[in-house]
């Protein structure tokens, strides 16, 4: 019994890594396109990009 509910924390120990991956991969990638709008003057890509990156952020950290 008992191996089992350690094997189960593993699991849900593994999957909450990954989902904080996935999160930050997520921040870094808005924040890289919303440089990337900012300096060739696309307000439209910096936005998005500011928002993924904003989202990516609460996720990670919150």
């Amino acid at each position: 019994m008992e191996r089992r509910s350690w094997k189960f924390f593993e699991r849900i120990e593994s999957l909450i890594f990954i989902v904080l991956m996935l999160l930050l991969t997520l921040a870094i990638g808005g924040a890289v396109a919303a440089l990337i709008g900012a300096m060739f003057g696309l307000s439209s890509i910096k936005n998005i990009g500011g928002s993924i990156a904003g989202l990516g952020a609460v996720g990670f950290f919150g």
